[in-house]
């Protein structure tokens, strides 16, 4: 049994340690904060946004932030926010500002879109390093380019969609290009309804993977990958059907492209995207169909722009998705036909 010298002698170290560890602890954060501030600098960043024909993009808006020493922020860390638009030349700078690095958020413009991937470069690091090499240095005549894609002009489409999670059950939907998507039960009490081709998704239990496929229900139909060009339907490499093996941790978000000859309506373009995340036990869909009306292989969608054209089609203002819209689908598609003189026509 212990004495009372002992338990005091005990208290002691325990308080001493606790001293010990309070002032390290303090003076450890003092040390971060430290190097937080010492490691701002003066920053400058140049920056010029070009789309893919490398041409300058004017007036587009580039949101970044940096790194800079702030007090009242956590370990002193702090990040602010700048926006910067581009001028007649594509050109955009940061100037009259501290801190340690700058990190490129968005660019964006009506129009066009950014495509990064895990090659874009977006953080630039300013702090001193022993290699040298890989601090960042600021060059006004050799401005960092960006490439924004620069869309078509919206064609005339009507969009579908539909999103869910899928487990150990098959899971199967029918697609009619111009009406979307149905399960086969729905399709059961509508007679009027033609499935052009099948979204199925089911589960190999066996090996932990997902399988989805997609197949249209004649020879005629057929699809093909295409994310390089992804508003404009290609002209060859279609397939009739295509199978996707999606193990755990896998991702998918691509663009797929329907070719289909709808009878009296002539050939018909569409555009699937597809956005994919496989866990363990159930797989995340999101399917969204964009077709278009006219024949044509454009598929760059705008839902305003696409309500305006049917609004002048049928003389006066048509609300997006009610009945007359969709009743007013096959008659433009006729329409087009008459007028068109390729199917093939941008």
């Amino acid at each position: 049994m212990k004495s009372k010298s002992q338990n005091w002698l005990c208290f002691i170290m325990i308080g001493f340690l606790v001293i010990i560890q309070t002032v390290y602890a303090g003076s450890k954060d003092d040390m971060i904060k430290e190097m937080i501030k010492t490691s701002d600098v003066s920053l400058e960043f140049y920056g010029k946004v070009i789309d893919q024909y490398w041409q300058p993009v004017v007036d587009a808006k580039v949101v970044m932030n940096y790194q800079n020493y702030n007090p009242a922020a956590f370990y002193s860390l702090g990040v602010t926010d700048v926006e910067c638009p581009t001028d007649f030349e594509g050109n955009f700078a940061l100037k009259d500002k501290n801190g340690s690095s700058v990190f490129i958020d968005s660019i964006e413009k009506k129009g066009y879109e950014w495509r990064r991937n895990s090659s874009t470069v977006r953080s630039f690091d300013y702090r001193k390093k022993i290699d040298e090499s890989k601090m960042f240095k600021p060059d006004k005549n050799n401005p960092v380019v960006f490439q924004l894609y620069k869309k078509p002009e919206p064609g005339l489409l009507i969009d579908n969609g539909i999103s869910g999670r899928v487990s150990e059950k098959e899971l199967q939907f029918n697609i009619n290009l111009l009406e979307g998507f149905k399960f086969p039960v729905d399709v059961q009490y509508n007679r009027k309804w033609q499935t052009d081709f099948n979204l199925t998704v089911k589960k190999d239990v066996k090996k932990d993977n997902f399988i989805l496929e997609l197949k249209f229900q004649t020879d005629n139909g057929s699809f093909v990958l295409n994310n390089n060009e992804p508003y404009i339907a290609p002209v060859e490499g279609y397939l009739p059907s295509i199978t996707l093996i999606l193990k755990p941790k896998d991702s998918l978000d691509a663009n797929y492209y329907c070719k289909f000859p709808k009878g009296v309506f002539g050939t018909v373009y569409a555009r699937l995207k597809l956005k994919v995340g496989v866990g363990a036990t159930e797989m995340s869909l999101k399917a969204d169909l964009y077709t278009n009306i006219e024949g044509k292989r454009n598929l760059e969608y705008d839902r305003d722009f696409t309500v305006e054209e049917m609004s002048k089609f049928a003389g006066h203002t048509v609300e997006y998705n009610s009945d007359e819209y969709r009743q007013l689908i096959p008659e433009i598609l006729m329409r087009s036909k008459t007028i068109s003189t390729t199917t093939t026509s941008i």
